[in-house]
């Protein structure tokens, strides 16, 4: 499931894989949208629920809440600085947005399995660093992949989806949670792990379907052209001048037919049908050689 973002260094040069897809992958853009939306959901319980659970749970007052916050906060700047940009240089970006509904679904399990002795509230601080983790990865993900979904005319209509995913949490998930608090405390965070989950789900299925696109041709065509330092139109404009120098030197006279057809023969016979990265032994000087001396016996008992 290795994603696109290390792998863009290969189209480093002019030219190749820094323009984008040329079509917006709008079921792609589906999916990951409603993954974020799931995931954006899921942290809205934070907003709705968490000040007044940790005062139900362990006593906090607003003081106790602040530092909280101010604890995991500085936490999501010191991984986005430090840790992201090595995580998903290494992993891709969809397998470390799966990693952090992973970990946001570890967070919110632990939340609503809190009880409010000394030991709870030790395990309640690997928790949110484990749900801070886990929402710093996939929030930093999944924008930055929308964009390589998306083809540019229409990249500010997706990364706009991508805005509107965190709008909408905030419209669903507050009175969703906040009436569900009313009735049992621990029930918001058990949801949210329902929707962490499916945000995770969701990611992996965006990651499996866009490795399995088959590379354009065209795309082929030019990293393997950019490999070899020059363009195609420009090979093929040195090869169309060498053979136009080749047949005048050689006297051949192209108003016979005989001898287009034996030109076109020769290129028919003398080149393999593809070629690959590794050598392919039917370019040897030899065979060339060979297919020239039989080529030139044929022409000249056809010419006698």
């Amino acid at each position: 499931m290795r994603d696109d973002d290390p792998a863009s260094a290969a189209g480093a040069k002019k030219g190749v894989g820094d323009e984008g897809p040329t079509a917006t992958r709008w079921s792609l853009v589906l999916l990951l949208g409603l993954g974020s939306l799931a995931s954006n959901i899921a942290m809205t319980s934070l907003m709705t629920c968490q000040a007044l659970y940790l005062q139900a749970i362990f006593g906090f007052g607003t003081l106790q809440y602040g530092f909280v916050m101010m604890g995991t906060a500085s936490f999501g700047i010191v991984l986005r600085t430090m840790a992201f940009q090595r995580i998903q240089s290494t992993l891709g970006l969809m397998r470390t947005a799966i990693i952090g509904g992973a970990f946001s679904t570890l967070g919110y399990l632990g939340y609503s399995s809190l009880s409010g002795s000394p030991l709870s509230f030790a395990a309640f601080c690997g928790f949110a660093a484990a749900g801070t983790l886990g929402s710093t990865l996939s929030a930093a993900s999944t924008t930055p992949f929308f964009s390589q979904l998306a083809a540019k005319a229409q990249m500010g209509t997706v990364m706009s989806i991508s805005s509107m995913s965190s709008s909408a949490a905030r419209v669903i998930g507050p009175p969703l949670f906040g009436a569900l608090f009313t009735t049992n405390i621990r029930t918001p965070y058990r949801l949210s792990c329902v929707f962490t989950a499916s945000a995770a789900a969701f990611y992996f299925l965006v990651g499996l379907v866009h490795d399995r696109q088959p590379e354009p041709l065209a795309s082929k065509d030019s990293m393997a052209a950019s490999r070899a330092g020059v363009l195609p139109d420009d090979a093929i404009a040195e090869l169309q001048a060498l053979l136009r120098a080749t047949i005048i030197e050689r006297g051949y006279n192209l108003e016979e037919p005989a001898n287009v057809a034996h030109v076109k023969q020769l290129l028919l016979n003398a080149l393999p049908l593809h070629l690959d990265d590794d050598h392919d032994e039917r370019l040897d000087d030899g065979h060339l050689h060979d297919h020239h001396l039989i080529l030139n016996r044929e022409h000249s008992k056809s010419v006698a």
